[in-house]
């Protein structure tokens, strides 16, 4: 039963874990204290400024909602998640300064219709996890979102001349088909360029971490431009501003994986009234199996 259900969630975790761009999954069994679950580490950035931080907890509560039946905020999580998430930051041998954003999902001992999760913002500090934010979120392992997330695609689909619709990090322009999800955090403004190459460094040590080899992207597809514009779009953009960028277009149908992009850049010119700009990028990207 337990083969079953792991099998079971690995066809759930493209839905669940798909704002997770380079995550690595793992899974951690103490037969002893009987712990087994599965845990996706997922790095964010290093000595992110506060705006950055907001922005990701201002989207993880959103984020969990759309995949599932019901979310909630929580002060405490079981020894079992806990003991899951300090392995998982353990074996990745984090620094301080560095956030990230994990998820653990407690695996059934017994077939269920529903499982729990738990999301976690966290930051390292002084060798110490900071929490930001923690979330208990189920969802239905045959794949039926929240209610939220089960009407948007009939109401894009009921109005296809419609203009570009978006929730958080979702985005969809239904005359040229676009669709996916594009985040964009700041990094920091006129950053070093020993700073910026850190950040083009950490990306690609955690990029090989998850999917396929990492391949160095020098240019991007109309669709995967657009969705990069439209996450830079909710800020305000200035000139030597630096962000992370992930990007990850939804699969086409009957497609055996999806792909996910990180990007690093920095804005060279800015039209604040236009919402424009041109920037400097590093960027990669991997395919990730969607395992039948």
């Amino acid at each position: 039963m337990v083969h079953n259900m792991k099998k079971m969630l690995t066809l759930c975790f493209f839905s669940v874990f798909a704002v997770l761009v380079f995550a690595e999954k793992k899974t951690y069994i103490d037969k002893a204290k009987g712990y087994n679950v599965i845990v996706e580490t997922n790095y964010i950035g290093t000595n992110l400024p506060d705006e950055g931080i907001n922005e990701y907890r201002a989207t993880l509560y959103n984020w969990n909602k759309e995949t599932g039946v019901s979310t909630k905020k929580v002060q405490r999580i079981t020894r079992e998640v806990d003991w899951g998430m300090r392995k998982a930051l353990a074996e990745s041998n984090v620094g301080n300064g560095q956030t990230f954003v994990i998820r653990v999902t407690p695996v059934p001992a017994e077939e269920k219709s529903t499982v729990s999760y738990v999301t976690a913002l966290i930051t390292v500090n002084d060798s110490k996890y900071e929490f930001w934010d923690v979330y208990e979120t189920v969802f239905n392992l045959d794949g039926t979102p929240g209610a939220s997330a089960a009407t948007a695609p009939k109401a894009q689909a009921a109005t296809p001349a419609a203009p570009t619709q978006k929730t958080d990090g979702v985005f969809y322009e239904p005359n040229l088909g676009y669709k996916g999800r594009a985040t964009a955090t700041k990094a920091g403004a006129n950053l070093s360029k020993e700073a910026v190459s850190k950040l083009k460094a950490e990306m690609l040590a955690f990029a090989k971490k998850g999917g396929s080899e990492p391949v160095e992207v020098q240019r991007f597809t109309k669709e995967e431009s657009w969705l990069l514009q439209q996450a830079l779009k909710k800020h305000k953009l200035a000139v030597g501003d630096t962000f992370i960028v992930t990007v990850i277009p939804e699969p086409k149908q009957g497609a055996s994986s999806f792909s996910t992009i990180a990007v690093v850049l920095t804005i060279a010119k800015a039209d604040p009234q236009k919402k424009s700009c041109s920037y400097n990028f590093t960027a990669y990207k991997t395919e990730k199996t969607l395992k039948p």
